[in-house]
């Protein structure tokens, strides 16, 4: 029977990346390897599942051009950048590069063989690379991790905080950008270090970001934060315990409680003001009623007396 594995439209989890597919390699446990032009799968075919291995995982680049395994059981493979070696139960991935002595980060399309005493060999387009994989030595010990500086970016300023000596940071809005910067305190190959972080109460997974030192963010609300960082070294040992830092982020001073109070009080005292004027103009205007009305009737009786006068004038003259 033969199966067929291809990319659908849409790409879903434990499907194939790709369709163009370059490398392949059966290993000990007899999982299947696929190298495509996006990354590498791992194919568990009891479940019919492609596990996806790119460079948001580790990998120096996602074109795979040759895959090994060495006698530890750890696969290698070849890309458009590099070597990589991947362990291949945790799936944890070392690089190497042309200061590891390679001949070029770039090498070529099934040019790999593992020798019958262990010795691997991968061509690339300026050479040959061969090597004992248990000669290559390694750092297991966990490296340090630091918070170095922070940026924050406002509409009128940038600044620079130094994070070294700090457990926490506060903040008040209004900013556009905030960037945490972050290190993995091993120089060995300190391009190669890696880095993951998560902002709690912000972020629900940790986002890995490669090889770049710095978390940027652009749109935090108001609130209390912790932001974790996990960093590895150049030979992928990664520091789980990692370093945090809190990130308070005040409200504005316009949206604060003691603001809000401040308008609540200025509110009733504006309608106290405005039900005291009100009542103070009627009452001042019924007055003014009152004293119309009175002065109106006194006209009306003088006009009275006057036509009573001249009534009584007029009466004694015909008399």
């Amino acid at each position: 029977e033969v199966k067929r594995y291809t990319k659908s439209k849409t790409y879903a989890k434990g499907e194939l990346i790709s369709n163009d597919v370059i490398s392949l390699h059966m290993d000990s446990k007899e999982n299947l390897w696929v190298g495509t032009s996006s990354g590498l799968h791992v194919y568990d075919k009891s479940k019919g599942f492609f596990t996806l291995i790119t460079e948001e995982d580790g990998l120096p680049n996602n074109i795979i051009y040759a895959i090994e395994e060495d006698d530890d059981e750890h696969i290698w493979v070849s890309t458009n950048w590099g070597i990589a070696k991947i362990n291949s139960t945790s799936l944890a991935i070392t690089s190497y590069g042309v200061s590891d002595g390679l001949q070029s980060y770039e090498f070529n399309l099934g040019a790999s063989f593992k020798s019958s005493k262990g010795e691997l060999f991968f061509g690339g387009i300026s050479g040959l690379n061969a090597f004992f994989p248990d000669s290559i030595s390694r750092s297991y010990s966990t490296p340090p991790l630091s918070f170095t500086q922070l940026e924050v970016v406002t509409p009128t300023e940038r600044l620079i905080i130094p994070l070294e000596a700090r457990t926490e940071v506060l903040l008040r809005h209004p900013f556009s950008m905030i960037s945490f910067e972050f290190s993995v305190l091993d120089f060995t190959h300190p391009e190669r270090n890696k880095y993951m972080y998560k902002l709690e109460g912000f972020d629900e997974d940790w986002i890995p970001i490669g090889y770049k030192h710095f978390a940027i963010f652009s749109n935090i609300p108001e609130g209390e934060y912790t932001l974790r960082v996990k960093g590895a070294n150049s030979d992928g040992v990664w520091n789980e315990v990692g370093k945090r830092i809190a990130v308070i982020i005040k409200t504005q001073w316009w949206r604060t409680q003691h603001a809000i109070f401040v308008y609540g009080f200025l509110l009733l005292l504006f309608l106290f003001i405005f039900l005291w004027t009100r009542s103070r103009n009627s009452r001042k205007t019924s007055r003014l009623l009152r004293e119309r009305e009175v002065t109106m009737g006194e006209i009306e009786e003088q006009k009275e007396e006057l036509l009573l006068k001249n009534k009584n004038i007029t009466d004694s003259i015909n008399y």
